[in-house]
């Protein structure tokens, strides 16, 4: 990260770093007859600066971008009964690894990332 930085002149701020890799492969499909994009990520993995790994290996994270909101792929994930949920991966990422901002996570980390808490 460094380097990107100092190739666009910024250089790290001192005592910043890093505490939390987060891996993933993403796919991201695009609806053509409609303003609208949505990305899957799949393998989540958050890894400390320490080295220690937790994550939903099984998770699918489907987000759907789109200037209205509503669109077939809502209206499809709805008839599912797949229904949104709001969150940060780095905030859940942070309550997982390290018990940050826990309390505010706590019922998204329950519900959906429990199996993989330590």
């Amino acid at each position: 990260m460094a380097d990107v930085l100092l190739d666009h002149d910024l250089v790290i701020p001192t005592g910043l770093r890093a505490v939390q890799r987060l891996h993933y492969r993403r796919t991201t499909l695009v609806l053509p007859e409609v303003p609208a994009r949505i990305t899957c990520d799949a393998g989540l993995e958050y890894v400390s600066a320490a080295g220690r790994a937790v994550g939903p290996q099984d998770h699918l994270i489907v987000e759907v971008k789109s200037p209205t909101g509503r669109n077939p792929a809502t209206d499809s994930l709805s008839r599912l009964g797949i229904r949104p949920v709001q969150f940060s991966k780095y905030c859940i990422g942070a309550a997982l690894l390290n018990g940050r901002n826990a309390s505010r996570w706590q019922p998204v980390v329950r519900r959906y990332f429990g199996l993989c808490q330590s």
